[in-house]
């Protein structure tokens, strides 16, 4: 501790990847120095693109919404490891409050915090207030695309699987995204097929990735360990990941994470 170090430092020194480092510190009561964003102000910086910048960049068009007043961002989320993920991403930590879903008494953790630093390069590359039917095209670097889609993966997408009954024997599995927004799907589609390779199903609001094509899609955005990522939605998707398939023009049902 002495010696300051980053977390990309010491998970070269240790072989843990900086996600779990940064975890595991925290759960230790230790302090970790935020180098992202700071109190406004504080901080002229340019905000510089990074993987996790840019898995934050995803949780935030998924499960994120940026306040009318120009510095305040919102992020909800079901999972604390989500919030958490939300945190190292940002490199900053916040307080978590409980509010209730409007449409369901579900509840959901939340987070609200000030950064017009922050707001303002989220709001360079293309997030709005009241984006959910708005959102369209996104500035993302095609070297960070695979962190982004991660990361609205984790945030408002669905990794799909059955693998008893019928399927028992050849498992049936896909990916989703969801958006109620058109533009901001088809652009999707595209720039995944422009990067990746595959192809997606558009219907909105749906964007679905059959099993080869989410096989694909997943090796492209896991393929560094040291990622962050929810587990939940990473243990399906290693589960299936090198399964061998043949696609079939099939109606099922899915069980869904």
């Amino acid at each position: 501790m002495a010696e300051k170090l980053t977390a990309e430092e010491i998970s070269e020194e240790t072989g843990l990847s900086p996600t779990t480092i940064y975890r595991r510190l925290r759960a230790g009561g230790v302090n970790t120095r935020s180098r992202g964003p700071m109190a406004p102000g504080r901080n002229f910086e340019p905000i510089i693109w990074s993987a996790n910048m840019a898995y934050a960049v995803g949780l935030i068009a998924a499960d994120g919404c940026l306040s009318t007043d120009q510095r305040h961002i919102h992020f909800s989320s079901k999972d604390r490891e989500q919030i958490e993920n939300f945190f190292i991403a940002i490199d900053s930590e916040h307080k978590i409050t409980t509010k209730k879903s409007g449409y369901s008494s579900r509840k959901y953790l939340n987070v609200q915090f000030s950064d017009a630093r922050l707001y303002r390069f989220f709001n360079s590359i293309g997030l709005t207030p009241k984006k959910s039917l708005t959102i369209g095209p996104l500035q993302i670097p095609d070297k960070f695309f695979t962190d982004f889609i991660r990361g609205h993966l984790d945030g408002d997408g669905s990794i799909q699987a059955v693998h008893k009954g019928q399927y028992k024997r050849t498992p049936m599995f896909r990916t989703v995204f969801y958006s109620y927004s058109p533009d901001f799907l088809v652009w999707l589609r595209d720039k995944i097929g422009d990067l990746i390779g595959i192809k997606g199903q558009l219907r909105s609001p749906r964007l679905t990735y059959a099993r080869a094509a989410s096989q694909c899609l997943w090796r492209a955005i896991y393929a560094d360990p040291s990622s962050i990522r929810l587990s939940r939605k990473w243990e399906i998707a290693n589960r299936y990941i090198d399964i061998h398939v043949e696609e079939k023009s099939t109606r099922h049902d899915y069980l869904s994470m």
